[in-house]
């Protein structure tokens, strides 16, 4: 008789476990980072006319990929002490360092070059 009720119970225990949830998992929402946007062949053209001048030693292409960074970090709203780390990190070589100010202007010419805009792809 024990063994009948101790797998009885073993039984309605194992039952309970695989019953369905109650209540369905609440799907979590996090915010997502804006798109970068790519930089299309005349863009990057006037990028590199626009950035060589302080930064003579990258290709066009490295410009390219570099401005998207910078264009990251301004379209998650990078103060400008941020954007200037941000230039300075990715357009900054040891045999040619890139100052604050040019990382400025850096900044302000991947601003007026008009790819870099939340939406745009």
């Amino acid at each position: 008789m024990r063994r009948a009720l101790s797998a009885a119970l073993i039984t309605l225990a194992l039952a309970g476990c695989s019953a369905p949830s109650q209540s369905e998992p609440q799907p979590t929402t996090t915010e997502s980072k804006p798109a970068v946007p790519k930089v299309t062949e005349e863009q990057s053209a006037d990028l590199l006319k626009r950035i060589s001048p302080v930064a003579p030693k990258f290709t066009q292409e490295e410009i390219a990929t570099n401005s998207r960074y910078v264009c990251a970090a301004i379209l998650q709203g990078g103060s400008d002490k941020a954007l200037v780390a941000t230039v300075v990190k990715h357009f900054n070589r040891a045999d040619d360092p890139i100052a604050d100010t040019e990382a400025a202007g850096v900044v302000e010419a991947i601003r007026a070059n008009g790819f870099c805009k939340d939406g745009a792809s």
